[in-house]
This record gives structure tokens, C-alpha cells and sequence, in this order.
């Protein structure tokens, strides 16, 4: 019976014998699959940094304005977000772990040029359900110096980000605040610098801090708590966004920040939630004029959002304003019936209000993945894990890089360390005695001679007429 098995294994090893053309053309074959890889991915990661086009669509600035205000209205009242800057670094899975166990959330902006050295960290922060941002390349002060210096560090950050975290990021966090300040995003009462709408202008929406730990240059955990407490008293309950680091001494106070925090009254939230106005509405309690609650709150961003109410009427409280808003939108609704009521009584309840649910269907907006799809940063999944591994063999060659250079200045350093030294011992030692003549050079001579006067005589008289040259002359008989 003939053994198949055997048969196809024997003529396989005759194929990949040494020497044969079987083997030499398919280790080729292999060799030029492995660079044409190479090519390719080495040629579209840095065409990201060079060409700096972005499928991502622009955000009206009309439509950041409101996420500003929906900030600052009372729905927001009791909440404070915690952001963390400059990342990754070594403390950035320290301070993660802490608030993961606390079930804190989290905003971390990353640097471009941190991620890409340590990717790993990048990943895993997002892994554990955390929010991150983009936060330039370089960190430098003139990212925001014109329009084309902003794409060159935002676009190659998002890149890497996209590659290892498999979605878009939807904040940048200019360093040093650049262009925003205070504000935790683009402010509709005043004047911005031209640099703010290049940011919208390319998919972002910007995101600053009203709250400075100043944790930066801070000596003790209890310097930072302080800090951000006393900023959270003075604001008298409104919302707060929190400027923070990944440095250690900040790793170190997390927790009893947050356990402060949360003692003060405040809920800690994420950014999310405090710029993303609510699309579905329900209305539970019933209202009456001089009503403070989160529905009062609710409603009156409805009508708000609806064109009924004006900014100046988020007041938090059920007043006259409100109840005229209402009025208008049930006139205006058919669907709602006129509450005649309305206006004798005050009140927001029994028919009015569950005639607002009912009109007011519960709607589940699915994210939109589609800028990711057309982004071709994701063409297939073959390119999306062949550029994931690419980045962190990138990452791996500039730590190895990094480390021979780290070693090749510590061994200069130990070199200088000997050399040094002695070179000064040999400069300040004493020197010994020259035979006295006045002469450009100066020279010790040996001579050595066993029992040779006639050597001994010819060689210091051929010695002795050399000219510009002091000489000592030691015979070793």
C-alpha cells in the first residue's frame, strides 16, 4: 500500500534542499512579499504626515455654540469632569487604574509623539472604557501658529490614535490652552481667534478647562486637592471641567481628589455628558411656578433647543418665561391639544405633560461610524491589523534606538569620568628636571651602552652638537 503521507513529505524535502530552485525562488517570492509590505505601510504612514488631508467632516461652529451653553445651563449644575493632559507616560496606567476602581470617568489627551512611543499604554487606556483626546503632536507653543502648522500636528496624531484605538477621537485639548482658555469650548459671546475655527474646521471640537489644578509644578498631593477644591467653591455649585497631568504627584492624589470632590456635592461625570445635549426627553414629575428640578431643567433646553425659549431663560427654575414657552409650543403642536389650564393654574402636569411624552419619542441615535469607514485609514481589516503591528514595530525600533543612545552617553560619560582626571593629574603633576640650555624643544636622551667607551663617546658628542634643543642625557651602563 502505497503511503501517501510519507511520499508527499519526501518530495516536499526534496524541493527545499539546499541549493535547489524550488527553494531559492520561494524564499525570493517571500523576500519581496515582506518589503512590497514594508513599502506599502512605511509609505502610508508617512504620507499621513506629509500629505495632512482628513476625511472628517467639519463641525459648525453653530454646533459647538450650543454644546457651550448646554454646558452651562442648570442641567449641568453638580457635575464636574476630570481631564488628564500630556500622555502617555509612565504614571498615565496609575492614574487610570485608580479611577477604574473608583468607577470614575475620564478624558485623557494624548500627545502624538508620546503614543507612538508607547502605544501599549494608548490601548489599554481605552480599553478600560476611558475617553481620549488629541492633544497635538509635538506639544509645542506654536502649533497654533497658522492653519497648516495645526493640520501638521492634529492630522499624524489622529492617524496614530485611529490605528491603535480602531475609532476617531472627537476633542483636541490645545497645549498651554492655546486659543480657548478658560473656556470649556468655543464661547458664542465673544470674539475668538481665527486659530479656534481652523479646529472645528477639522472635525474637532476644542476643549479647554475652567478649573487649573496647576498640579504642573505642585510639591504635595494636598497643594493639588486644595487647589481644585477652593476653584470648586467659588463656582457655587456650576458644572467644572478639571485641567489635569500624568505626572506622579498627581498620580498620588486621584483618589482623595476624587473622594473630595464627591464630599463637596459634585458628581463626576464625563465630558460627554456634559456637552452632548440630551435627544430624548421624559417627563416624570409634575411642575408648579417656583419649581427647582432636573425635570425644570430638562424642559426648558427642550424648549430651548425647540426656538421657544430664549438662552437667558435656562434659569433652572419654573417660571412665567417657561410657562409662556410652553404655551407657544402646544399652540403650535396640534398633536399636543391646547391646555387651557395652562395659564390659570401654572402648573406643567396631567395632560400637558404626558402629552409631551407622547409626542416626544424616544429616539436611539447609533453612533456614526461612517468617518472612520470613509477615513481609509480602515480600508480592509488586513490593512487595519498590518498598520497596527507596523506602529508598534515602529515604537519598538525607537525604544531600542532610544536605549543605545541612553547606553552610548552613560559609557561616553564613564570614559569622560576616567579620562578627565587623569588628564588633569598629568597636567598639574610635577615635572622632572631638564638640563639647563636656552632652546625651541627640549628632549630626555637614553643611551644605553654595556662597558662601550668608544660608543659611549661618539654618541654623546654627536648628542651634544645638536642645536634649539634642550637635552638630558642619561647613559644606562
Amino acid at each position: 500500500m502505497i503511503d501517501y503521507c510519507r511520499l508527499f513529505k519526501g518530495s516536499l524535502f526534496m524541493h527545499f534542499t539546499p541549493g535547489s530552485l524550488f527553494r531559492q525562488y520561494t524564499v525570493r517570492v517571500l523576500a519581496l512579499i515582506v518589503l512590497a509590505s514594508i513599502g506599502f505601510l512605511t509609505y502610508n504612514f508617512f504620507s499621513k504626515f506629509l500629505i495632512l488631508t482628513t476625511d472628517r467632516a467639519p463641525i459648525h461652529a453653530a454646533d459647538i455654540h450650543k454644546k457651550y451653553i448646554y454646558y452651562q445651563s442648570p442641567i449641568n449644575d453638580g457635575k464636574v469632569a476630570l481631564t488628564f493632559d500630556d500622555g502617555p507616560t509612565e504614571y498615565t496606567l496609575p492614574i487610570a487604574q485608580e479611577l477604574k476602581e473608583l468607577n470614575i470617568p475620564a478624558t485623557f489627551f494624548f500627545v502624538g509623539g508620546n503614543a507612538i512611543a508607547q502605544p501599549w499604554i494608548a490601548r489599554e487606556i481605552h480599553q478600560m472604557g476611558f475617553t481620549i483626546g488629541n492633544h497635538s503632536y509635538t506639544h509645542r507653543t506654536n502649533v497654533h501658529s497658522s492653519e497648516d502648522a495645526m493640520r501638521r500636528e492634529l492630522l499624524p496624531t489622529e492617524y496614530i490614535l485611529e490605528t491603535l484605538l480602531g475609532e476617531h477621537t472627537d476633542y483636541y485639548r490645545p497645549p498651554f490652552l492655546l486659543s480657548i482658555g478658560s473656556d470649556v469650548t468655543l464661547n458664542p459671546y465673544i470674539v475668538v481667534p481665527e486659530s479656534s475655527l481652523w479646529i472645528s474646521d477639522l472635525g474637532f471640537v476644542p476643549l479647554g478647562a475652567d478649573i487649573d489644578s496647576k498640579d504642573w509644578y505642585a510639591t504635595s498631593t494636598d497643594t493639588i486637592i486644595h487647589t481644585v477644591v477652593s476653584q470648586l467653591k467659588a463656582r457655587d455649585g456650576k458644572a467644572g471641567v478639571v485641567l489635569l497631568h500624568d505626572r506622579f504627584m498627581t498620580s498620588q492624589s486621584v483618589d482623595k481628589l476624587a473622594l473630595e470632590i464627591r464630599a463637596h456635592g459634585y458628581s463626576i461625570v464625563s465630558v460627554d455628558e456634559m456637552l452632548t445635549p440630551p435627544t430624548t426627553f421624559v417627563f416624570n414629575k409634575d411642575l408648579s411656578l417656583g419649581s427647582k428640578d432636573s425635570d425644570v431643567a430638562y424642559l426648558q433646553w427642550f424648549l430651548f433647543d425647540k426656538g421657544y425659549l430664549p438662552v437667558w431663560g435656562l434659569t433652572g427654575v419654573y417660571d412665567m418665561a417657561t410657562v409662556d414657552a410652553v404655551a407657544r409650543f402646544e399652540v403650535d403642536e396640534p398633536e399636543l391639544g391646547h391646555t387651557t389650564s395652562l395659564y390659570a393654574t401654572g402648573r406643567f402636569s396631567g395632560a400637558t405633560r404626558d402629552a409631551f411624552n407622547a409626542l416626544i419619542e424616544e429616539k436611539v441615535v447609533a453612533a456614526d461610524d461612517s468617518l472612520i469607514a470613509a477615513s481609509g485609514v480602515f480600508a480592509t481589516a488586513f490593512t487595519k491589523n498590518l498598520e497596527f503591528g507596523y506602529l508598534y514595530t515602529l515604537s519598538g525600533l525607537i525604544l531600542v534606538i532610544s536605549w543605545i543612545i541612553v547606553v552610548s552617553a552613560a559609557l561616553i560619560a564613564l570614559k569622560l569620568a576616567v579620562v578627565v582626571p587623569l588628564h588633569i593629574y598629568r597636567l598639574l603633576r610635577p615635572s622632572r628636571p631638564v638640563a639647563a640650555g636656552v632652546g625651541e624643544m627640549s628632549a630626555t636622551v637614553l643611551v644605553p651602552a654595556y662597558n662601550e667607551e668608544e660608543c659611549i663617546h661618539a654618541t654623546l658628542k654627536s648628542l651634544i652638537a645638536q642645536t634649539n634643543v634642550d637635552l638630558e642625557i642619561i647613559v644606562v651602563d
